[in-house]
């Protein structure tokens, strides 16, 4: 697959960088701008068509050949771009500061296509990462040099630095420019606002996990979209586990067979400890307890998955 079609008009939604990797080969072989299924990181030849990609056809926003899977992967950058990154002294940063100028550049051209065609008002555009910066000591098809700090942990962990990341979205006159929203959100929430700014329903029968946001980012409402979120990351045989309502959250990593331990949670106040380093769940039992009991709740509706075949490496956290 290396395309994007048919996204109506009426809300046209364009999901940008980790969420495009997935339209390409992903394999760590050398970069070829002239090679379709290779890694796509920067200006090849299919970005100077890019406003002949983005058309208005039949009412329908066609939106083709994705140009780009940055940030990831092997590391690979243009010498201009690493050269406008020339204060960096570690290369492989340098080189990944490279990457995201790319990017950037190529979302400004995305950008400016889909004005050009007149679809600015018509169309929410949201930017976000699918997890966090990878481990130093990752996989070779997944390490880069990013960096998580101040938040603990990296992709594939239920730590923050694995699963708080960024989210962006524009769309004009219903979301305020430069609005700041800090409420309990999650990617899953997407399909929920999309519908909802299209007019449409949920499917009959098959309720969304994800929230409109719109009435949150136009402060028809307040608070969080999310009473709690949970995850449960099954890339290893034993599962890690995490929840979190509010500021609270718990975690607990290589839970057993029969899901986490109510015993062994850990618990951190995210407002005062981003990097979660201070477990108080010996200090605030109850709310250990309530998150645990709606952890398992939750767990109780869901499909158990396939069993994970990797093994886990050696560490502290």
């Amino acid at each position: 697959m290396d395309s994007m079609k048919t996204i109506p008009t009426l809300v046209s939604a364009v999901l940008l960088s980790a969420l495009l990797y997935f339209t390409t080969n992903l394999t760590a072989q050398p970069f070829s701008a002239s090679d379709p299924l290779g890694i796509r990181v920067d200006d090849v030849a299919a970005m100077n068509a890019m406003p002949e990609q983005v058309n208005l056809r039949r009412g329908w926003l066609d939106v083709t050949k994705p140009p780009f899977n940055a940030v990831h992967a092997p590391l690979h950058a243009l010498d201009a771009d690493k050269q406008a990154n020339d204060e960096i002294a570690a290369m492989d940063r340098r080189t990944y500061a490279g990457m995201m100028t790319a990017m950037d550049r190529n979302i400004g051209q995305v950008l400016d296509a889909i004005a050009a065609a007149g679809l600015e008002k018509n169309a929410i555009v949201a930017f976000l990462s699918d997890n966090g910066g990878p481990a130093p000591d990752a996989e070779e098809h997944s390490r880069t040099a990013a960096s998580n700090g101040p938040l603990r942990g990296y992709k594939f962990d239920v730590w923050e630095g694995g699963i708080r990341t960024p989210m962006v979205m524009k769309w004009p006159g219903h979301i305020p420019a430069g609005k700041r929203f800090a409420g309990l959100t999650s990617s899953m929430d997407l399909g929920a606002t999309f519908l909802a700014a299209a007019g449409l329903s949920e499917p009959a029968g098959k309720p969304l996990d994800g929230v409109n946001l719109l009435p949150f980012l136009n402060s028809e409402k307040t608070g969080d979209p999310h009473d709690a979120l949970f995850w449960e990351c099954r890339w290893f045989p034993k599962p890690d586990c995490a929840a979190r309502s509010g500021t609270w959250k718990i975690v607990q990593r290589e839970t057993g067979p029969g899901g986490p331990d109510p015993a062994k949670w850990r618990l951190f106040d995210l407002s005062k400890d981003i990097g979660e380093q201070n477990d108080l769940a010996m200090q605030y039992p109850e709310q250990v307890r309530e998150l645990d009991k709606a952890f398992h709740n939750w767990r109780s509706q869901m499909a158990d998955p396939i069993p994970a075949p990797k093994q886990r490496k050696a560490t502290n956290q």
